[in-house]
């Protein structure tokens, strides 16, 4: 006697642990990798325009060279490299450039609020590439158990 057994396709199964999610967890998945990323540059492009407003304040903003940033392009420049370094590398000094004043904590929020958004800019890249590897790998798997269920019922019922 023969008892079919129902196979679940996998995708029920990732769903189902889906759904046992936090909505945080939830939100985070459904938002896209480049979205994540855009996001990150426009979050440093207003530190760096944030910085260099600063500079035209008598006590706050960058200093580069021990020096007031200078109101011309190259000073909003050097602003938004500051800001793209201390967002992704929470650096807060170079030695040449850094942050006087009130700017010292806006670098300092940009720095971990930045670590944690490249954080998960990073965790989103690496979801995407796992879920591809699991994909493939269950598909492997399901196509694996078909090819043995098909070679049993062959040697089954192919057998005088």
């Amino acid at each position: 006697m023969f008892i079919l057994a129902r196979f679940v396709p996998i995708n029920e199964i990732v769903e189902q642990i889906k759904e046992r999610r936090p909505n945080f967890v939830r939100i985070i998945d459904r938002i896209t990798f480049k979205k994540i990323f855009l996001y990150w540059m426009l979050y440093m492009f207003s530190f760096g325009v944030i910085f260099f407003l600063l500079s035209f304040t008598q006590n706050d903003g960058v200093l580069y060279k021990q020096e007031r940033l200078s109101q011309s392009i190259g000073g909003f420049v050097t602003a938004q490299y500051f800001s793209f370094i201390t967002s992704a590398s929470a650096s807060q000094g170079y030695g040449d450039i850094m942050p006087h004043g009130i700017s010292r904590i806006f670098a300092v929020i940009e720095a971990v609020s930045g670590l944690i958004i490249f954080g998960l800019l990073i965790s989103k890249l690496v979801s995407k590439k796992q879920d591809m590897i699991l994909n493939e790998l269950y598909e492997l798997s399901f196509n694996e158990k078909i090819n043995r269920l098909r070679s049993s019922l062959l040697r089954k019922f192919s057998t005088p």
